[in-house]
């Protein structure tokens, strides 16, 4: 993840950005200011193809296809409960559910098809986007709250677990 500058409608927003498996997209990310809600970008090749206005986008991620996942809550630590949203590649809603965990991070399968969301203080979900239902659920070997990352092992897709966005991989599963 860095931090970049993207303009959007004549504006220049400093926003944590993350890149597509394949490199093809970008997605940014920032939080509400005081006048203004947060937002959610899709990038292609530097310039924006959306963006979206969440309350308080605090995680994102991008499939190679364009798909975008954010996560939208508003205090870390707290049980404020997360809004959970994937986005195709026009900026539609595909997936948007009110979760009751407490500042999860998330990310998108490469292909698009699954998101793990990471809350704090309680176990990664993996749903499936075509069944609407979670296929998975892991307990961390670690305290405290993973960063998740897919990726593809041997041609299958992987989670693998960080404690920040900058630091080693911890394990994978």
């Amino acid at each position: 993840m860095a931090w970049e500058t993207v303009e959007i409608g004549g504006e220049s927003l400093g926003m944590n950005v993350e890149v597509s498996p394949c490199g093809n997209h970008k997605v940014g990310h920032r939080h509400s200011r005081d006048d203004a809600k947060g937002i959610v970008v899709l990038l292609d090749g530097g310039s924006p193809v959306w963006h979206q206005r969440l309350n308080e986008p605090r995680s994102t991620g991008v499939s190679r296809n364009g798909r975008v996942v954010a996560a939208d809550w508003i205090k870390y630590g707290e049980s404020t409960g997360a809004r959970i949203t994937v986005f195709d590649q026009e900026g539609q809603k595909l997936y948007n559910e009110q979760r009751d965990i407490s500042s999860p991070l998330v990310d998108i399968s490469a292909d698009g098809s699954k998101i793990a969301v990471c809350p704090y203080n309680g176990m990664c979900r993996v749903y499936d986007l075509d069944r609407r239902e979670i296929v998975m659920l892991h307990e961390y070997e670690v305290e405290d709250r993973l960063v998740p990352s897919w990726q593809a092992v041997e041609g299958y897709p992987r989670i693998g677990f960080r404690q920040n966005s900058n630091s080693e991989k911890l394990y994978e599963i």
